[in-house]
């Protein structure tokens, strides 16, 4: 961002206007914004890190934010940018999780949803039983996550579950939650964690 000194006072003017039009919009993203993070956001020219975060829920749009949010499709996307990228193989997926084979919920796997954040069940030996992890993915499929907080991306995403591999149980007893952001760079999607 430019300094405000650079700023010529006809683009303050037309900024604080798209402040007022943002802020009028969205009233309910800005005052949580405000009450979570001690400060009134400006969504027309962000400067800090969380109000980026605001400017892409409101006025972002980018289409690749769906696909990366879609954590299915994210595999897939990624696959074909880094091909020698290591990432969880993906054991099934499917609509219902009462059709996931018995086979896998033994132990070493975690179910999880493609639509939504902290949709996860970490399978190991003894638990938890098949109905339990049956009932809870019904759950999520008839959840429709980030509707609460703004994030769009994730309204077009066809809620699935899946089965993932080894990899994740690993990562598991290092790391409690993974961030991810998409940064543009040039023409090259980057992700990076933060």
């Amino acid at each position: 961002m430019t300094a405000v000194a650079d700023v010529s006072w006809k683009n303050r003017i037309v900024l604080s206007v798209a402040r007022l039009w943002l802020t009028a919009r969205h009233p309910v993203l800005v005052a949580r914004f405000a009450v979570e993070l001690g400060y009134l956001p400006n969504p027309a020219a962000p400067v800090r890190y969380n109000e980026l975060l605001l400017w892409r829920k409101i006025v972002d749009r980018n289409p690749l934010f769906v696909t990366l949010t879609d954590k299915l499709a994210a595999k897939v996307y990624i696959r074909d940018a880094c091909p020698g990228i290591a990432m969880p193989e993906t054991l099934w997926c499917g609509r219902d999780a009462a059709n996931i084979p018995p086979g896998l919920l033994t132990g070493g796997v975690v179910v999880k949803a493609n639509h939504g954040c902290a949709m996860n069940i970490f399978i190991s030996e003894g638990g938890p039983d098949r109905a339990a992890v049956v009932r809870k993915a019904g759950c999520w499929q008839r959840e429709r996550y980030g509707r609460r907080h703004g994030e769009w991306a994730y309204r077009p995403i066809v809620p699935a579950v899946f089965v993932g591999g080894d990899a994740y149980t690993e990562r598991r007893q290092n790391c409690h939650r993974h961030q991810g952001s998409c940064l543009q760079r040039g023409d090259i999607p980057c992700l990076g964690g933060g």
